[in-house]
């Protein structure tokens, strides 16, 4: 009796060890099994508690005879992020002798391959079979993720590409490995040795890479999760410390290592460029060194793997041109390497990367050879603004959304780069003119002019370049200005619908005479001379606008223009010169207004949107919305008008010539030169309508017209480089 009583201490201490262990494993179970669940209905490998806004350029559309080269369309992949492989999975390409073999990442764009005969293609093969055209997965620009469930944590504005599992470089993928998880390979999901050597130590970290994407893609932005209700009474900390380990032993089970490690770099956040976060490895070493993930060298994927540790630190002491952190850092990836794979990475192997330069490219900043994103920011901003609202919906819920737009990348690239050179040499001209003037409290040095550019396929809406200007945040195709005289053909376009002046209908051969006519409002510039009304509005008379504004009656010209430009004018002939309150009006507005030309009296709004993806399925958005505001037959006269603004006695008469047009091509033009510092040019043809806006956003001195700054000599020659590159990339646009 007296043994039995010794040991029963000891018995019930067992016993009731056992039972807490035998309810810390049922717990544990419990908690493995409803991660293991969570995970089924929400995969580890992509976003998860977010919603993702992904936009894309338009597909490119290649056809037969397309003046288009194999060096061309390699460049294209290599800036979607295709991986370079004879491997025929999704988002790879291959190169032969003339050809290019490709395969989508998506399954709405069919894969194929294209033969070329020196700069033209020469043959389309798609799914067996000869084809005379093809659509081209898009290039990606922005992406906007939002939690949906936690308010706490801002909205992001992103650029990611996905990199899919058997794309990674070994390089990279040692690299990573050996900076952030030397046994990934050999755990299961939770790296023990690595937990107890750095408790052991009291260094922080430990977590593996797959408990890295678990926090970051799993429980970053979880509300009212079944962990956050039974664990409740812990530390949010704790609480994520806790599930990280049944998570990641789930996701272990789920997902091969090759997905683990593809979807963990596809995420990671490497800082920002411009105001956009760079997610995954991607779009870092496009944006750093200027290439794809596949031609690293060793030392830059060493580098890029050791940025993840402290990423905006090393991006800004690089900005500064200081690399001493970022080559100590990398240093000591290339060592770690060197001891985890001895076998692959010799020592002087390693010491030739450890003595590579150390340079980034800072791509966004490029004037040439960006990322296709940074030539579309403001307009992805735009799309994200103004979603239709079955998706602005969509958005607040999780999952991901993928709007395709209709901007051509080729265009976008050229109005960009056009805009931004004539803005350069801009400035130079308003810094002297500023100098001239010598305004009161203006420091010269600070007054920048800005440009807008906007091309819309007339008979759908479709934007197809939008350059909003040099500004991270503002949209100036979006700002409302004064018009000046573009606002001009809308006048006398209600003038020949139903005007009547000196007892007549008035028509193109109207004569209007500024000695004998009378106006209620007298313009007290440019009043011009005698003429007929077609010969008045392509030289820009301001008498001829208001004497058609006013043959029509004020109020009923102001209330057509003001609906067809979404403008609301003072009612007071003034407004047929673009001057009087309430003309102001936008680019985009215009743009769409000019359409009615084209469009033979149809004006359409424009379209941003071309079609958006959910869940694999192919949604089309409408076109413009379009609205008959006129006659064919008196469209048509303007048309004609428009052309004579062209011509050698026009506002624009050097236009054709610098846009090398040939004669018979049909296009029509109007300047505008605002009181201060708006200057505007249109062109149109029978399927598009370009727009360009030059100005000062915050009218610091006037821009005198005596000094050259017109439409005609400032903004027309813009609109005319860039149909330069329109005849080239697009030519059916012209024809």
């Amino acid at each position: 009796m007296r043994n039995f009583l010794q040991k029963t201490p000891v018995r019930i201490s067992l016993a009731i060890f056992a039972a807490l262990w035998l309810l810390c494993a049922a717990g544990f179970y419990g908690f493995y099994a409803a991660a293991f669940a969570h995970l089924q209905a929400n995969k580890p490998n992509e976003l998860q508690n977010r919603s993702e806004l992904e936009v894309f350029y338009a597909p490119l559309v290649l056809r037969v005879g397309d003046e288009f080269s194999s060096e061309d369309l390699l460049g294209y992949f290599g800036e979607s992020g295709y991986e370079f492989s004879e491997n025929e999975t999704a988002g790879n390409y291959f190169a032969f002798k003339n050809s290019v073999k490709f395969t989508p990442r998506s399954a709405v764009f069919p894969g194929g391959e294209i033969v070329f005969e020196k700069y033209r293609i020469r043959r389309i093969f798609s799914n067996g079979q000869t084809v005379e055209k093809i659509e081209i997965e898009p290039l990606p620009m922005r992406s906007f993720i939002k939690y949906v469930k936690d308010e706490s944590l801002r909205e992001q504005r992103v650029r990611r590409v996905v990199l899919s599992a058997d794309a990674i470089p070994e390089p990279l993928a040692d690299a990573v490995i050996s900076a952030e998880d030397s046994r990934f390979y050999s755990h299961n999901g939770i790296d023990v040795f690595g937990i107890g050597y750095r408790l052991i130590t009291l260094r922080g970290g430990g977590s593996s890479i797959t408990q890295q994407l678990i926090k970051n893609n799993v429980i970053k932005g979880a509300k009212e999760e079944f962990w956050q209700t039974y664990l409740g009474f812990l530390p949010e900390i704790i609480q994520r410390k806790v599930m990280e380990i049944p998570f990641a032993l789930a996701a272990e089970e789920m997902l091969d290592k090759n997905q683990i490690l593809a979807a963990y770099l596809s995420m990671i956040p490497l800082a920002a460029s411009e105001g956009v976060e760079l997610h995954g490895v991607v779009t870092a070493s496009q944006e750093y060194f200027g290439k794809p993930v596949s031609e690293l060298t060793l030392s830059e994927a060493a580098m890029l793997a050791g940025m993840i540790h402290r990423p905006s630190v090393y991006v800004n002491s690089a900005r500064r041109d200081d690399y001493e952190k970022l080559s100590g850092r990398r240093n000591r990836v290339l060592d770690l390497m060197r001891r985890n794979f001895p076998e692959k990475y010799s020592p002087e192997m390693i010491e030739n990367a450890k003595n590579e330069p150390l340079e980034f490219v800072f791509a966004s900043k490029q004037r040439t050879e960006r990322p296709a994103d940074a030539y579309s920011r403001l307009f992805s901003a735009y799309i994200a603004n103004n979603l239709p609202e079955n998706l602005a919906e969509i958005r607040d819920t999780e999952g991901n959304l993928q709007i395709y737009t209709t901007l051509d990348y080729h265009l976008q690239k050229s109005a960009t780069q056009i805009a931004e050179k004539s803005i350069a040499e801009l400035s130079r001209k308003v810094s002297a003119e500023c100098l001239r003037q010598k305004p009161q409290n203006v420091d010269c040095q600070t007054v920048k002019p800005q440009i807008a550019l906007v091309a819309m396929e007339a008979e759908t809406g479709a934007i197809l370049a939008m350059f909003g200007g040099q500004s991270l945040e503002f949209n100036f195709a979006a700002a409302r200005r004064s018009p000046a005289s573009a606002i001009k053909p809308f006048y006398y376009l209600a003038a020949l619908e139903s005007g009547i002046w000196n007892g007549k209908p008035f028509t193109p051969e109207t004569i209007i005479n500024p000695e004998t006519d009378s106006v209620a409002f007298l313009p007290t510039n440019n009043i011009g001379e005698t003429s007929s009304a077609a010969v008045g509005l392509a030289k820009s008379f301001n008498f001829h606008a208001v004497a058609a504004a006013e043959s029509v009656g004020i109020e009923k010209a102001v209330r057509f223009v003001g609906k067809l430009t979404n403008s609301n004018p003072e009612k007071t002939g003034m407004s047929a010169i673009g001057g009087s309150k309430g003309s102001e009006t936008t680019l985009l507005d215009l743009v769409a207004a000019y359409t009615i030309f084209a469009n033979r009296g149809v004006s359409v709004k424009p379209v941003p949107h071309k079609f958006y993806l959910q869940n694999d399925k192919k949604f089309p958005f409408p076109r413009g919305k379009a609205e008959r505001f006129a006659s064919p037959e008196s469209t048509m006269q303007i048309m004609e008008m428009l052309k004579l603004a062209l011509s050698k006695n026009g506002t624009a008469p050097d236009f054709k010539r610098r846009a090398d047009l040939p004669d018979k091509t049909e296009i029509g033009g109007k300047t505008g030169s605002g009181m201060v510092a708006d200057l505007w040019f249109f062109a149109v043809t029978p399927k598009i309508v370009i727009g360009v806006w030059v100005g000062l956003p915050e009218n610091e001195i006037r821009l005198e017209q005596n000094q050259g700054f017109t439409g005609g000599k400032t903004a027309s020659p813009i609109a005319a480089e860039f149909l330069k590159t329109l005849q080239k990339s697009n030519p059916d646009l012209l024809r």
